[in-house]
């Protein structure tokens, strides 16, 4: 494990010094020589934190008991792959790369939302829409419902639907500001000629209604983020669960948790 991580460590340097063929070359041997020593073992999966095996169990209806976990966090490798492959160009095989990195974590949401932005790339709207609502169940950061709304924005743009896709671009900037969402609306209003109306949130709201979009996160993911945090916090993992309640907070903004996390986060 020690090796594998003094060799990661090694890629990253090479890629961030603008190595980018070598980096790559290295990170594949590396991937390949990684992935075959678990040919022969049972399905396992690598989750970066605690919340995404409850969301594996919750929202994927996965059995807790029959969860075998990897040594190897194989998600940052193969999202760090997909980044270089994405710089070259290469499309494919970086949309490739991202669903490796959800075979080995399903519930993967950032995963999901690069591959969005590589089907935006690739002129793929309805492929867009798809890792948009296979995200959505596990939205749990304002910065995801963002993401979320561009990508919807994407889709109905490509659809022919401008007042909608500005709705949607708007949408996204209230749950997260966005130099994306900006050029979009920027782009949207050169393209017709004319300014964007500014729509309320309520009005907002209602033009997603129309084609039955949610307004907000799924509230079953709040709901279980909350618990999740309070299991957490009873098995004395307080660092953790603050990190949960954070995430609760930043979402929901809701007056009780900022008072727990006062408390909790009191010196």
């Amino acid at each position: 494990m020690e090796e594998i991580e003094m060799l990661y460590q090694q890629i990253q340097m090479q890629y961030e010094d603008g190595q980018l063929e070598e980096a790559k070359r290295n990170l594949e041997h590396m991937l390949e020589q990684l992935e075959d020593t678990y040919q022969e073992r049972e399905r396992c999966y690598s989750f970066s934190h605690v919340l995404e095996v409850y969301l594996f169990i919750n929202v994927m209806h996965q059995n807790a008991d029959t969860i075998q976990y990897c040594e190897h966090d194989f998600p940052a490798l193969y999202h760090l792959y997909g980044q270089m492959l994405t710089e070259l160009q290469d499309f494919d095989c970086a949309v490739h790369a991202y669903e490796r990195a959800l075979y080995w974590n399903p519930v993967d949401v950032d995963a999901m939302f690069a591959l969005a932005e590589l089907y935006k790339a690739m002129g793929e709207p309805e492929a867009v829409q798809r890792m948009a609502n296979q995200a959505y169940a596990l939205c749990i950061s304002r910065s995801d419902m963002a993401k979320y709304y561009r990508s919807q924005g994407y889709f109905y743009l490509e659809s022919y639907k401008p007042a909608l896709a500005a709705a949607l671009y708007q949408y996204s900037y209230i749950f997260y500001p966005s130099s994306k969402a900006t050029e979009e609306l920027d782009y949207l209003e050169k393209a017709q000629g004319k300014p964007i109306p500014k729509l309320s949130v309520k009005e907002l709201q209602s033009r997603l209604k129309q084609v039955s979009l949610p307004i907000g996160p799924k509230e079953d993911t709040i709901g279980l983020l909350y618990q999740v945090a309070h299991v957490l916090l009873a098995n004395g993992k307080q660092e953790e669960a603050v990190d949960c309640f954070k995430l609760v907070f930043d979402i929901t903004q809701d007056k009780e948790v900022e008072q727990l996390l006062e408390q909790l986060t009191a010196k």
